[in-house]
Order: structure tokens, then C-alpha cells, then sequence
């Protein structure tokens, strides 16, 4: 018999496995592997299973194409995200001044704009390697500021 605590690869038992399927005795097999004749039944029995259940999955089955199908929303939205990153980093370089070609309409306010450039310095610090993020006195106190909580 096997030690309890022996371990077996999937090749070891598959091989083992098929000699049983190719009609050697299942005692002698098991004698010679030193593994109890039930576990040589179970190994057979879950060889057996698995291979009726890789048979049984067709090659364009349900799950495969709702993976598909997933995979392709993925695809799709990981693109749109990418090009609206790009068209708002365009809007904050220009700072909203021209929106005819950034297709924002009208004039940007005057909020925004500040929030543009505070964000664009932001930026600029972090590029320049500034650790800290600092943020205008006047914007913890103002109502809507960072954190509406925080405000006085």
C-alpha cells in the first residue's frame, strides 16, 4: 500500500489509469503500485468522467460564447475610456479655451477652468517628482470644496 501522506501527479495516475483500461487486472496493478484497489477505482471512475464531460462541451456552447461576447464589451469600453482619457486630457492642456475643437459647447466657466488648472498643476508637480498634494486653502472652506464634510 501507498504512504497516506505519497502524493501522485495527474501523468502518474493517467498512466496508471490506462493501463487498467487496456485490461490489465486491477489487483495486479494496484499490487504493483503499491495503491488500495478502491483508489485505483476512484482515479479510473474521475478519468472516465472528466473525459465524458470534455466530450460533452461543444466547441461554440453557451458559456464560450457568452465569454466571447464579454470579451468584446471589455474590448469596446477599455477603447472608450481610453479616448475620453485622451479628450479630457486635451480639454485640461488647453484649459477649455477652444471648444469648438474639443466639442465642448460653450464657454467654460470660470469654476472650471480653475479646477482645470489646479488639476494641470497638480500634474505638473507630480511629473516633476513632488510628492505632495496640496490643495488651496480657500477651496477646504468654500461650500462643495474637497470634502463637503470638512467644510466650516
Amino acid at each position: 500500500m501507498s504512504r497516506p501522506w505519497q502524493r501522485w501527479s495527474a501523468v502518474r495516475k493517467r498512466d496508471v489509469v490506462l493501463r487498467v483500461l487496456r485490461g490489465e487486472p486491477v489487483e495486479g496493478v494496484a499490487r504493483e503500485v503499491k495503491v488500495p484497489v478502491l483508489q485505483l477505482e476512484r482515479w479510473r471512475r474521475q478519468f472516465l468522467d472528466a473525459g465524458r464531460a470534455g466530450l460533452r462541451v461543444r466547441p461554440d456552447s453557451s458559456d464560450a460564447r457568452a465569454s466571447r461576447e464579454a470579451q468584446a464589451k471589455i474590448l469596446e469600453l477599455t477603447n472608450k475610456i481610453e479616448l475620453l482619457e485622451r479628450a479630457l486630457e486635451e480639454a485640461l492642456v488647453r484649459g477649455g479655451s477652444d471648444p469648438s475643437s474639443s466639442g465642448v459647447r460653450g464657454e467654460p466657466s470660470r469654476e472650471s477652468s480653475e479646477r482645470a488648472a489646479t488639476v494641470q498643476a497638480a500634474r505638473e508637480r507630480h511629473a516633476a517628482g513632488v510628492a505632495e498634494w496640496s490643495v488651496p486653502e480657500e477651496s477646504l472652506h468654500q461650500e462643495g470644496g474637497p470634502n463637503p464634510r470638512w467644510a466650516r
